[in-house]
């Protein structure tokens, strides 16, 4: 019966190369937990995402203003000697990004 494990073990990533190589995984069903994460600026000044958001990552015209002040809404919680314990001053930003070009330079066509 190892034979059998080992062959679903490439079969599944025979399947999962397909899928990330193809624009068939975006139709995979995804399940979607509930959500726990809270942005550090969120946190900081105790604002729901939707305050600087319309919709994740598209800023409203007070998240830009926020974006363009340097992630500061210019108020005493932004002095250095405000700290809360639960409070770690560090974010992070991801920016996806795809590119592909083909070996032999021929023109890839989307279906």
């Amino acid at each position: 019966m190892p034979w059998l494990a080992s062959l679903l073990v490439c079969g599944f990533l025979v399947l999962a190369f397909l899928l990330i190589d193809s624009h068939s995984a975006s139709a995979l069903p995804i399940p979607a937990g509930k959500v726990y994460a809270i942005p550090a600026f969120a946190r900081k000044y105790g604002m729901p995402c939707s305050a600087c958001h319309e919709a994740w990552p598209k800023l409203n015209n007070f998240g830009q203003t926020f974006k363009d002040n340097g992630y500061q809404m210019g108020n005493d919680r932004d002095a250095p000697i405000f700290q809360q314990p639960a409070y770690w001053p560090v974010a992070f930003r991801m920016t996806p990004h795809w590119h592909r070009v083909s070996a032999d330079h021929a023109d890839i066509t989307w279906f």
